[in-house]
């Protein structure tokens, strides 16, 4: 299935570093990062980079994985120590893996039950296997690359709900609604059965996690809780974040971690892929930040 599944894309090779979701030297140890890789190099923003050393520990949910396979747009949870930005552990994170179940008229298609809006320079066959890089926007999957997936597997990756992830339906125990978890096996008539289950976003040993950088999409909070959360993040803002400006489209989030997100501003992000990475590569990618504090 390698020629069904597939990106017009320029290949790129991995040296030296990662430039991703508006990264930049804040001189604070254990940054987190969530968001879409942009490309490769030494130079990256503001002339930093996420240093990648040998010693990094890097997987998906199926296993270890080398640098040599991340391709821009490929979505990853990173972990680094010290103020220079230091990879300590990479997880490239699917939305969801398996089989294309169908493709509607507009573009989109639907696996494991939940649609997926393709990039525009993507195409897909019903029938093929497809590993989704992406971010979750309520029960869909907005995608940024497409890759090609063994027959047989499949995955979920986000936050939990009352039946599933996301808008992935788990035939099997979870663990309780709103935190990050990944389950994979085989998948039957749309619903993922569980075999292996993972929880949590920021779990690798390392420096003491206390800034976070992620790019998603808010949504309403259960009924039981108030304001916003960040859709398939699987973290809590805390109560003080004022967050109606960035309730709609994708933005950039940054602020303090302390067991609740301190989110401090917001980055509205364009639609176009291309815009967004020229934005998030400039030499000032939060001047046009919104406050939510």
């Amino acid at each position: 299935p390698t020629e069904q599944v597939a990106l017009r894309e320029p290949e790129e090779e991995a040296e030296g570093g990662i430039s991703g979701t508006g990264l930049r030297r804040d001189g604070i140890e254990g940054t987190g990062i969530v968001g879409t890789v942009l490309g490769f190099g030494s130079i990256l923003i503001n002339g930093v980079r996420v240093q990648t050393p040998p010693q990094m520990r890097m997987i998906d949910a199926f296993g270890r994985i080398d640098l040599g396979t991340l391709k821009p747009g490929h979505t990853v949870t990173l972990q680094t120590d010290g103020p220079d930005l230091v990879g300590h552990t990479l997880v490239q994170h699917h939305p969801v893996v398996g089989r294309i179940d169908a493709v509607m008229p507009d573009g989109s298609g639907w696996i494991l039950g939940t649609r997926v809006i393709l990039p525009p320079d993507v195409t897909v066959i019903v029938g093929e296997h497809a590993r989704v890089s992406g971010t979750w926007d309520g029960p869909v999957v907005r995608a940024t690359r497409l890759d090609p997936a063994q027959p047989g597997l499949a995955s979920a990756s986000g936050t939990v709900t009352a039946s599933g992830i996301n808008g992935v339906a788990i035939d099997g125990a979870l663990p309780e609604p709103g935190v990050f978890a990944t389950v994979t096996r085989a998948a039957s008539a749309g619903v993922l059965r569980q075999d292996t289950l993972s929880i949590g976003r920021f779990t690798a040993a390392g420096a003491p996690l206390n800034r976070i950088l992620a790019e998603g999409y808010l949504e309403r909070a259960p009924e039981e809780a108030a304001g916003y959360i960040l859709s398939g993040f699987g973290h809590s803002f805390d109560a003080r974040a004022r967050l109606d400006a960035a309730a709609r489209g994708l933005h950039l989030f940054r602020g303090r971690y302390d067991q609740d997100f301190a989110v401090e501003e917001a980055v509205p992000l364009p639609d176009s892929q291309a815009e967004r990475a020229a934005l998030l590569l400039s030499d000032s990618p939060f001047g046009g930040a919104i406050s939510t504090r």
